[in-house]
């Protein structure tokens, strides 16, 4: 029985194609099964089309019917991912990706996985509403620059009473136990920056 992940590679260059072959050629567990720019139409026995594209490149019509894609890209649309999720597009990457990330991403989605990269992430999903207050995010953004009760109780002219109230409030909300693990919670959801 055959496992090798049988990928195709499209790509507007030769030069993109052949960078994109001698990864698959060197990575186990992938059988590369040639490539051809945007106009050709990717065999049927491929697993996975690995698409290199610049901006402005929509490839959708050789697609159309291909088994799963990645796609690498500068900048993402979300107009552009909506209209190609439901085509085939299983995972988004920076076309500057390394050897481990794109090995990751076909890996995954020949598990049935989508993916895309991090900093592709905040434009695509809608913002969800944030589960503080005003208030909280000025308290946990001072958090987030090591101030005390005290040095923050003074920036927002509010007794330390009630920014002790609003950690709690904070605590709760993101399910931490500490200052340290409201900042990280803060940090992984977006709510605050450093």
């Amino acid at each position: 029985m055959n496992n090798l992940i049988q990928v195709y590679t499209v790509a507007g260059s030769a030069a993109q194609r052949q960078s994109l072959e001698r990864f698959l050629d060197n990575t186990p567990g992938m059988r590369n099964l040639g490539s051809g720019n945007l106009s050709v139409t990717p065999p049927q026995h491929a697993d996975i089309i690995l698409t290199e594209l610049l901006a402005g490149e929509v490839p959708q019509q050789q697609l159309q019917g291909a088994p799963h894609w990645v796609a690498l890209l500068d900048e993402p649309r979300s107009s552009w991912v909506e209209h190609n999720w439901g085509r085939g597009l299983r995972a988004i990457l920076p076309r500057q990706s390394g050897e481990a990330e794109l090995e990751s991403a076909l890996t995954a989605v020949s598990h049935g996985l989508v993916l895309t990269h991090p900093d592709f992430l905040a434009p695509l999903v809608p913002a969800t509403a944030s589960p503080l207050s005003a208030r909280e995010h000025e308290v946990l953004a001072f958090l987030a620059l090591g101030r005390s009760n005290k040095e923050i109780a003074a920036q927002m002219t509010i007794s330390e009473h009630t920014v002790k109230f609003h950690l709690a409030s904070i605590f709760q909300k993101l399910e931490a136990s500490s200052r340290s693990e409201a900042v990280a919670q803060g940090l992984r959801r977006g709510l605050v920056k450093v």
